[in-house]
């Protein structure tokens, strides 16, 4: 019987951590508009959910700006805002966050 309740508290255990895990990272992450909104939740270490327009000088001033952040991930989902630094129309939704 040892066997059975290991295995069902090995199990509770996982989907504990997980879901800890899940919540932990929709309460940290933050949707911006604009590079104030960025700035600002970056110096809260969250993780950011933007627009982009792709243009490679917009990334370099928002890692700039935001004192190291950077796109980290370009999200399988269709653009539907302006770019957070430039204002152009965005081409892309992205993760921004920093490295710590």
């Amino acid at each position: 019987d040892i066997e059975k309740k290991a295995e069902k508290t090995l199990e509770d255990i996982h989907f504990s951590l997980y879901n800890k895990a899940k919540k932990y990272l929709k309460d940290s992450t933050l949707s911006v508009k604009n590079i104030n909104e960025l700035i600002n939740a970056v110096k809260n270490k969250k993780l950011v959910k933007a627009e982009w327009c792709g243009n490679v000088e917009c990334e370099d001033w928002i890692k700039s700006k935001s004192g190291g952040a950077k796109i980290i991930c370009i999200i399988k989902e269709k653009a539907k805002s302006n770019c957070v630094y430039c204002g152009k129309k965005s081409q892309h939704a992205v993760y921004i966050a920093k490295s710590y």
